[in-house]
């Protein structure tokens, strides 16, 4: 190939490389006069055509004011520190100036340009920093201006050929991975240096890496399930993402991005715990199916009629007055003791707790989802509740005994307040329940007349008569002494 074959290819890559790339790139000469730019600067900058670029002033055009609106003077732009020193500058902290007068912030590096050792300009790319996003290197011939993109970003970047062999690496990525230089990645099998093995430790084959499927499958991937591994043996979490890599339409290789996510990691962890303590937390207050109502419709008011609920009350009989001869926290161990062994048993039947009042139990059956046999389900938990007491009381010597009271009818649930709320019931069926209670005889299981129809010949039942019940008048009741079958 000639010198002239070679320029123009040169020529004709590098004219490739800037129509087709989404950064912004433009050059000037000593004087600040626009030499040459690619579409997308012509585009951010809001131009149609570089017509409108070349020749012009770039600072006195694009670059004349700070973020605030203050006069940017020419001589002290950090754009020409390219050609006034002789290194390339980054700067992420001012604006460029479209043609409508609007402007953004921009990240960009200005680099001197030489032609036979000596200085002619610089050369500026730039990007929208508005909504910031990792760049899709297009690795060209160009190493000078891929290396102005590598050397900018945060995010680690490498390539790989066709073996898995490094090509490439960026600062970011040296640094992440715990090596010193590029040179140590180099001609190295990525996969074996830094991504050999599971997060569990397990060996991770080669040929099942999805890093590869960039360029096995042609398309990307991206994986943020996986760790990558430093050079020290210590790995961390990443995100990292794979495309395949072209040259004149033949496969190359891939490049890859990737991100250390321990910290999101991290926040994901604690965000899940604490999502799972008030869950945990909400469930001790809330029957399971209202907790999930409310999660997915908070702030909504929930409530709702059942045409039949089971509802029980108990309450200690003789525990204000032993409470009293006891130190709070004996009152409060022996609360806990009962109604934990009184939880168990209504969760070994189906039913829901509804609340405790002082030493008082509210048990609901039907609500807030149905059940088969509420009354008889509900009247096996009464019969196990006083045996448990009766047992209790043989051992504690402390005289306390369980008076039971149940009825069942209609009701209505709700969830009232929104802060230190609870599911309720109301309705004539839960007032008579709790009358059934508080007339009822201590060690025995009072129910109505609507609870004893339900029953059938199941349970043993005591006829008690007609009773004067508050709000009602004269009810007829019975106790419930054992179950016959």
């Amino acid at each position: 190939m000639t010198t002239t074959d070679r320029t123009t290819s040169t020529e004709g890559l590098a004219e490739l490389l800037l129509n087709s790339t989404g950064e912004g790139i433009y050059g000037i000469d000593l004087q600040g006069n626009c030499t040459f730019a690619n579409p997308a600067c012509v585009q951010l900058l809001g131009f149609d055509t570089d017509d409108e670029l070349l020749g012009r002033n770039m600072h006195n055009l694009v670059h004349h004011s700070l973020p605030n609106g203050m006069p940017y003077a020419m001589e002290d732009c950090r754009i020409y520190r390219a050609f006034r020193v002789g290194e390339g500058v980054r700067v992420d902290d001012e604006v460029l100036w479209r043609r409508d007068g609007s402007s953004f912030p921009a990240e960009y590096w200005s680099y001197p340009m030489e032609r036979e050792g000596e200085l002619t300009g610089s050369v500026l790319t730039f990007v929208d920093i508005t909504e910031r996003r990792i760049a899709e290197m297009r690795l060209r011939d160009s190493e000078e201006r891929t290396r102005m993109l590598l050397n900018s970003t945060g995010e680690g970047i490498y390539g790989i050929d066709l073996q898995g062999n490094c090509t490439f690496a960026n600062p970011a990525c040296v640094q992440l991975l715990g090596f010193d230089t590029d040179d140590e990645l180099l001609g190295r099998n990525m996969h074996n240096l830094v991504h050999h093995s599971l997060p569990n430790g397990m060996p991770y084959a080669m040929e099942d890496c999805r890093i590869y499927r960039a360029f096995r499958v042609g398309e990307g991937v991206r994986v943020d399930d996986e760790v990558l591994w430093r050079r020290d043996g210590s790995s961390f979490p990443a995100e990292y993402w794979s495309y395949p890599m072209e040259r004149e339409g033949e496969l190359t290789g891939s490049v890859l991005t990737f991100v250390d996510i321990t910290e999101r990691r991290q926040m994901e962890v604690r965000l899940r715990n604490e999502r799972e303590r008030a869950e945990s937390l909400l469930l001790n207050v809330l029957p399971a199916a209202i907790a999930e109502r409310l999660k997915k419709h908070p702030g909504r008011t929930l409530a709702e009629r059942f045409d039949a609920v089971s509802v029980l009350f108990a309450d200690l009989v003789g525990f204000t007055p032993l409470a009293a001869r006891l130190s709070p926290e004996a009152s409060v161990d022996l609360l806990n003791d009962v109604f934990t062994a009184f939880d168990a048993m209504t969760v070994k039947h189906g039913l829901e707790k509804i609340k405790t009042i002082g030493d008082g139990y509210m048990v609901v059956g039907g609500a807030p989802e149905a059940i088969d046999d509420r009354c008889a389900t509900m009247t096996r938990l009464a019969l196990d509740m006083q045996s448990w007491m009766t047992k209790r009381a043989q051992h504690d010597g402390l005289g306390l005994k369980l008076r039971v009271g149940i009825n069942c009818g209609p009701a209505v649930g709700a969830i009232v307040g929104t802060k230190k709320f609870q599911y309720d019931l109301w309705g004539d069926a839960v007032n008579v329940a709790s009358r059934m209670e508080s007339s009822g005889s201590p060690g025995r299981i009072q129910v109505t007349e609507t609870v004893r129809d339900h029953l059938g010949e199941e349970f043993g039942l005591e006829s008690r008569g007609a009773i004067d019940v508050k709000g009602k008048g004269r009810l007829r009741t019975w106790f419930v002494d054992s179950a016959i079958s």
